[in-house]
């Protein structure tokens, strides 16, 4: 007589069960690392929009760079807890010679995330822009 198997045995049905979850587990874990890197694209990018919306709302005219404070703004009910700062330096090596840090925080998880654009500025008054030139 012929030995008729039909159907898989146990083991044939385990290590293809196992296989299986292992590919699963690979697509949720690249699943979860992709999303976590489109939050983090997003992210940066709100704040370079902020960075940029910002640095047009309060500009730096030459008319109030001496009466410049420091600007603090919090927008937090407005854009996820993102802020906004302006910290204005004057340089004690040159005359008329600013540094501006612009600095755009927030929190991500638990730690804070900030992105920050340092520019100089060089203001020369209508007195001194003769010996400039």
């Amino acid at each position: 007589m012929k030995n008729s198997r039909k159907g898989l045995t146990l083991i044939e049905v385990l290590m293809a069960v196992i296989i299986l979850s292992i590919s699963m587990t690979a697509l949720l874990i690249a699943s979860s690392r992709c999303i976590a890197v489109m939050t983090a694209a997003r992210d940066y990018q709100t704040a370079r929009w902020l960075l940029q919306t910002k640095q047009l709302e309060y500009p730096i005219l030459y008319e109030t760079i001496e009466e410049i404070e420091d600007i603090e703004v919090d927008l937090e009910a407005d854009d996820n807890g993102f802020s906004f700062e302006r910290i204005v330096e004057d340089d004690e090596d040159e005359d008329h010679l600013y540094l501006v840090r612009s600095i755009v925080s927030w929190n991500n998880k638990g730690y804070l995330a900030k992105e920050e654009y340092i520019e100089y500025i060089w203001f020369v008054s209508e007195e001194d822009e003769d010996a400039y030139e």
